[in-house]
């Protein structure tokens, strides 16, 4: 059966920090997103799995089949919003190697026929079944209101009120997990030798030859080097190049030994606000901006985890990662000044969301409940693509 998380208590947290309603604090995701669980070959799960690959799994109620990006303009599948089994499965074909061509080798005194021979497509499977649930809820009293108000077409403004509010609390909260989910794919490759983080300030002063102390030296993790001309100029061609990169085949962008090839539109690129207003403010031309647009999914957030004052703030991350379950002492990961991501639409993203409702009336107390409950299954793959910029 699929883990369930009960996790109110962290959304009710999580608020608190986009709000500013509480001093920002660690927020532990252990066991909370799925990694994935990898089906055969090492024997980590074969319950109910085929007899000839040893890696599809049986009776799964929706599963996403993922093969490699060979062109950067023709995806092989789009991912949307839909409801999902219990168990996410997403199988994996790997490319095929070259072999001798055995047709002309007939008459070598050594050749064999290949004739009877098996050949396996390098096929694995990752299962995702964790789901997180919490609800909202709301009383409606039916006299408590009417003193209040002088007719009954107000007070039925005001209940109207209430209920949107109780679905639109459930809109946010969900907005809000979906930027924890990201912050946690931030904190997992970070644990992984820092695998797919680039230094943009770094970059620049080695692409210049500067060093510290000489003129045009920058200085790593400030908010400085945004008013910096020659240093957002810098930074576009590096992120515009790295879309292209993540276009080739191989496995430099990825945790773990899988091939993988990210193309244009099957990527989703997001920009810090404080960042991105840099690029349109100190460049003449729009070439980065119109760059950006031109990607779909491409989004422009205000922040990562939490909302302040100051670049550093908004651009900061510090969370125990899901990977941590189980750990006597969990280890934070603390990130600072990141400014953007390219990430395929493959390693992240809510796998279950339903939404339902429901009311229960006490007629002895002349008064009715209102829930609003909602299910999401966040999953980070680190298999898949993924490079994150920051200002160090």
């Amino acid at each position: 059966m699929a883990t369930v998380n009960q996790i109110y208590n962290l959304v009710n947290a999580v608020s608190a920090d986009v709000w500013g309603t509480a001093s920002p604090s660690v927020k532990n995701l252990a066991g909370l997103i799925a990694l994935g669980q990898t089906v055969g070959a090492d024997g980590s799960w074969t319950a109910d799995s085929d007899k000839f690959l040893g890696a599809l799994v049986d009776r799964i109620g929706k599963s996403i089949i993922r093969t490699l990006d060979r062109r950067v303009d023709l995806p092989n599948f789009i991912m949307h919003d839909m409801e999902f089994g219990a168990i996410l499965q997403k199988i994996d074909v790997q490319p095929i190697a070259a072999q001798r061509d055995s047709s002309w080798a007939i008459g070598d005194n050594d050749f064999s026929s290949d004739f009877l021979n098996i050949y396996k497509p390098n096929v694995s499977s990752t299962l995702f079944s964790t789901f997180d649930t919490w609800t909202c809820k709301t009383t409606i009293p039916d006299v408590m209101f009417k003193t209040a108000f002088t007719s009954a077409a107000a007070m039925g403004s005001f209940i109207t009120a209430i209920m949107d509010s109780l679905t639109g609390s459930i809109e946010s909260q969900i907005n809000k997990m979906n930027h924890i989910c990201l912050c946690n794919f931030f904190a997992e490759k970070a644990k992984n030798s820092n695998n797919g983080f680039y230094g943009l300030v770094t970059a620049y002063n080695t692409a210049f030859g500067y060093k510290s102390g000489d003129a045009g030296y920058l200085t790593p993790n400030t908010e400085a080097v945004l008013y910096n001309k020659d240093f957002v100029k810098f930074a576009t061609r590096f992120i515009n190049n790295m879309v292209k990169y993540l276009g080739e085949e191989g496995t430099r962008y990825n945790v773990g030994d899988k091939i993988r090839a990210t193309a244009r539109d099957n990527m989703h690129c997001i920009m810090l606000t404080d960042f991105a207003s840099s690029v349109s403010s100190y460049l003449e031309s729009d070439t980065y901006h119109n760059e950006l647009v031109s990607l779909p999914y491409y989004d422009e957030v205000t922040y990562w985890q939490y909302t302040g004052d100051t670049t550093a703030y908004r651009s900061g991350v510090t969370i125990i990662p899901s990977s941590e379950a189980g750990q006597a002492e969990p280890t934070t990961v603390t990130l600072q000044y990141v400014v953007g991501c390219l990430l395929d639409r493959q390693a992240l993203g809510t796998t279950i969301k339903e939404r339902w409702s429901a009311s229960d009336r006490i007629n002895s107390e002349r008064r009715t409940n209102y829930v609003e409950g909602v299910n999401c299954g966040w999953f980070n793959d680190l298999s898949e693509n993924g490079v994150i910029f920051t200002l160090s």
